[in-house]
């Protein structure tokens, strides 16, 4: 029988040859299948159970083990059992097969001898969360990731792994460091950098309208509204959320935007439309009538005027308003309505008001002639001589004022005054408007009677008188009585040519 040492851990194991040994079991323990069974009942390397496909590591120098298979079928016989790979082993893997052969029906069962080589601190294996890794190696993990399963095997059994660094990890790089050790070795340390981005997750994880859920492009329908109470949550809790157009809302669509930004910067858009209904509102903000304010049933006193400026400001622009009784007015008391259509164009508001106007006090003349001559106060006018009368046209501006004409007939030559005195509706007021009527004089300056001596004479007449008189009698009137004469050379006549 061959034997070979190896040290285990700090120990020594004496592993003799191959030796394979069946061990009767009770037939109870065979399969319970219809067909032929090729299980084992017992499978053990050096005393140690084994399991299909597994690995069993042994020390340096192990050329033989000792393998134990029993079928679970007890009417086999051992001429049905066949190893192979158990002697003959070199250093690294060397397969053990073993075949069962059951009614032409052949079972096997592989295990990996691993002989271990010189003495080393090298690792057979070296895993992050079951992925292979090479010393110096990066490995990124996902977003938050706090912790690692590592796993870290020695080449040679006799070296013990001790891992460190892959718990209480934080953002960024992290160490995983495995130091490997065995007595008479210096240590091997092997370091993976673990690095924990930052994440990208830029989903939006839930969204809300005045607390009702609204999919990324759906939309919701509100009552009439300037804003709208806008939740909107990240799926990652690291990401941040930022609203867009959640106020100053008109009526109709409005777009609601919400932009995620990851941790590491990356940002994604959802959109979502707010159908605002049509305002119902149908109020006034203010009511004025001619600049001042009115209150809906009030009366509002004004001076004399046949229209009122009335302006209507509704609370929402989008209203409409219809005013009615503004117009057309005459002193006394009137009813202006205002109507105010809201934007819903079936809302409605009714502001009635009274207007009392007051009596014109107008005393302007909208026509002022004289004999179809237009004049203004303190014209004068120039008529022919022997006018003595004039025809005065002076229409007030409102037909409810009182015109008197004073001074238009009896004129005489020269100036005469003519007053119209207005008198407004009012009873009160009153306006005198005077204009100067200038008659001309007569230029008649011929006589009706022109006598010398009782003899009728004419211009350029002689009239022979007796020697030695000295003085004539004249009898002059003139043809217009208006006018003056004068008589001169009626007296001191001398012999000869006297001019009369």
């Amino acid at each position: 029988m061959s034997s070979s040492i190896s040290r285990i851990r700090g120990k020594v194991a004496l592993l003799s040859a191959a030796l394979l040994i069946f061990l009767p079991i009770n037939s109870s323990m065979a399969s319970a299948d219809s067909g032929p069974d090729t299980t084992l009942s017992t499978f053990t390397v050096n005393g140690s159970p084994v399991t299909d496909g597994s690995t069993f590591n042994l020390p340096s120098g192990t050329q033989n083990v000792t393998v134990v298979a029993t079928p679970n079928d007890s009417n086999l016989l051992s001429s049905d059992v066949t190893i192979s790979g158990d002697t003959g082993l070199i250093p690294g893997d060397n397969p053990l097969i073993v075949s069962v052969s059951n009614n032409g029906v052949v079972g096997t069962h592989n295990v990996d001898l691993y002989v271990q080589t010189t003495p080393n601190t090298l690792l057979k294996t070296f895993t992050v969360d079951g992925k292979n890794v090479s010393n110096n190696g990066v490995v990124t993990l996902a977003p938050r990731t706090t912790s690692v399963t590592a796993e870290a095997i020695p080449d040679d059994i006799a070296s013990v792994a001790v891992v460190t660094g892959g718990s209480n990890l934080h953002l960024g790089s992290n160490t995983l460091t495995v130091t490997v050790s065995q007595d008479g070795l210096p240590d091997a340390v092997y370091t993976v950098t673990l690095v924990v981005p930052q994440s990208g997750n830029a989903d939006l994880g839930s969204f809300k309208v005045n607390g009702t859920t609204v999919s990324a492009g759906g939309s919701i329908d509100v009552a009439y509204t300037k804003s709208v109470s806008v939740e909107a949550t990240a799926a990652d809790i690291d990401a941040t959320v930022v609203v867009t157009g959640a106020g100053s809302l008109h009526t109709g669509a409005n777009t609601v935007t919400a932009t995620v930004s990851a941790a590491d910067g990356t940002q994604a858009s959802y959109n979502f439309t707010v159908n605002v209904a049509a305002n119902t509102d149908a109020t006034l903000k203010t009511l004025t009538v001619d600049g001042n304010d009115v209150l809906d049933g009030s009366t509002a006193s004004v001076d004399y005027e046949t229209s009122v400026a009335v302006v209507a400001t509704t609370n929402d622009p989008a209203a409409t308003v219809a005013v009615s009784g503004d117009k057309n007015l005459t002193a006394g008391t009137h009813t202006v309505t205002v109507v105010v259509t809201a934007a819903d164009g079936t809302t409605t508001r009714t502001y009635t008001f009274g207007v009392d106007i007051a009596a014109n006090s107008d005393t302007s003349l909208s026509t002022f002639t004289v004999n179809g001559q237009i004049v203004s106060d303190g014209d004068s006018v120039e008529l022919d001589y022997g006018t003595t009368s004039a025809t005065i046209v002076a229409t007030p501006t409102d037909s409810n004022a009182q015109v008197h004409i004073d001074g238009a007939t009896g004129l005489t030559p020269g100036e005469n005054t003519v007053t119209v005195t207005v008198t407004a509706a009012d009873g009160v007021t009153s306006d005198d408007y005077s204009i100067t009527l200038n008659v001309d004089y007569n230029t008649d300056t011929t006589l009706s009677t022109f006598k010398v001596n009782g003899q009728t004479v004419a211009d350029g007449d002689s009239v022979d008188l007796d020697p030695l008189t000295d003085s004539v009698e004249v009898d002059v009137v003139t043809t217009d009585p208006d006018a003056t004469y004068e008589v001169t050379g009626d007296t001191d006549l001398v012999a000869g040519d006297n001019e009369l």
